[in-house]
């Protein structure tokens, strides 16, 4: 099973810890990155205002979807 990395990053300066996710496919890391996004909004609802994303990486590093949290609904 594939695991894939989620980052909370503004693209240039700041980056989190990666959380890591055994998941099946790309369309589930999606999933579960916008899942994700909307649990962090409603603690946090400022993020879209500083810019802040999730980056997802598949196992071998590439970038799978970027999810701005100003486009999450």
């Amino acid at each position: 099973m594939p695991i894939f990395s989620y980052f909370i990053t503004d693209l240039a300066e700041r980056k989190s810890k990666p959380i890591k996710v055994p998941l099946q496919n790309h369309e589930e890391a999606v999933m579960y990155g916008t899942l994700l996004a909307r649990e962090m909004l409603g603690d946090t609802p400022e993020l879209p205002d500083n810019g802040m994303c999730i980056t997802i990486l598949n196992d071998e590093g590439e970038t799978v979807s970027i999810l701005p949290f100003g486009s999450v609904n």
